[in-house]
């Protein structure tokens, strides 16, 4: 099973609601394709995956990965909002930071554009 099949094979996750979420401390790829690796969770490349947008998985819950000047942002769609939560958080345990989605106070306060 893919990223992709888990939303569904003939429709694009741009339909579903989504949750977005964040590291406290800035994060670089690098750093967290480490930590990713340290506790077990893998890549799942696909037809919408790209460089600087690619899915993570540990075998049942999805979560995109954003790379944006070299740091991480992640979302996740539909009901998978509360385990992909539960995945971030396991890589934050391993970065020695904190997750925080949308819904948490603070996560929009280093955003320009609020």
């Amino acid at each position: 099973m893919s990223c992709q099949l888990q939303i569904h094979e003939n429709i694009s996750r741009n339909i579903y609601m989504s949750t977005c979420f964040r590291y406290t401390d800035d994060i670089t790829e690098a750093k967290f394709r480490k930590a990713m690796a340290a506790v077990n969770i893998t890549e799942d490349r696909n037809d919408d995956t790209s460089k600087d947008s690619f899915c993570i998985t540990n075998g049942h819950t999805f979560v995109w990965v954003y790379v944006y000047n070299g740091l991480v942002t992640f979302e996740t769609f539909g009901m998978q909002a509360m385990s992909g939560g539960e995945l971030l958080y396991s890589i934050a345990d391993e970065l020695d930071t904190n997750c925080i989605c949308e819904h948490d106070e603070g996560f929009f306060e280093d955003d320009e554009d609020t």
